[in-house]
């Protein structure tokens, strides 16, 4: 039998839950138009390649396996996430989507990283597998985007404007996240495992076509996009 603490919390839960998945018509479209634009710019690298990828600085080099940051790839689009995070806060607005201020999603977070970095001393033959397939980052990636994503979208359907700088922000956090914890469970995975005689990983790597570049991009677009479409109908 329930108590009524227990009642008050289960509604809690389900109240959060009910709204995370319903964000509104705003959010519904701005999670439409990010995920086209999605599909349409991720075939930009498979077109047209690496691009700018260098100067690289290198964090971590050792006989058998190194990692760095493109300048183009990865620190520029840092800087831009830390630029408009101040201007954000300048101007009293949240710097990150609340879903990323909760403990729960660090908690969230805590437990996958170490989850996944654990994964080549559990499962070296998997661990290999998806690193050769360059899966890694997307599987680690997916959750976060789709979690961001769709706290973005209830902000989205409040029509303010300065949710295109949160949507950058926010998914420039869930990808360098992901990468870094790739970079990781690669240096785990060659360096302890020697699943690999050799290996360089280097985040940014697709330079000014990869996914730190273009993903948050995207974000601020489609958030841009849905946010002018509904002042507008809303002003009509």
């Amino acid at each position: 039998m329930l108590t009524s603490g227990r009642v008050g919390w289960f509604r809690r839960v389900r109240g959060v839950v009910a709204g995370f998945f319903n964000p509104g018509i705003a959010g519904l479209l701005f999670i439409l138009f990010f995920f086209v634009l999605y599909f349409i710019l991720s075939l930009i690298p498979l077109r047209i390649g690496k691009l700018f990828v260098e100067p690289i600085l290198w964090l971590y080099k050792s006989r058998n396996y190194s990692v760095g940051l493109s300048l183009t790839g990865s620190v520029i689009p840092a800087i831009v996430a830390i630029a408009l995070a101040w201007l954000l806060h300048k101007r009293r607005h949240r710097a990150i989507p609340t879903i990323m201020a909760n403990k729960w999603f660090w908690a969230f977070v805590i437990i996958y990283v170490v989850i996944i970095t654990a994964l080549p001393i559990i499962s070296p033959i998997a661990t290999a597998v998806i690193l050769r397939l360059n899966l890694a980052a997307l599987i680690l990636a997916a959750p976060l985007i789709i979690i961001a994503i769709f706290d973005l979208a209830r902000d989205v359907n409040e029509g303010g404007y300065w949710v295109t700088a949160e949507a950058y922000i926010a998914l420039f956090i869930s990808l360098i996240l992901s990468d870094s914890i790739t970079a990781l469970m690669a240096g785990i995975a060659t360096e302890t495992m020697h699943l690999f005689t050799k290996a360089s990983l280097v985040i940014g790597g697709y330079g000014a076509t990869d996914g730190l570049v273009l993903i948050p991009t995207e974000a601020a677009i489609a958030a841009l996009i849905t946010t002018a479409m509904i002042r507008r109908l809303r002003s009509a």
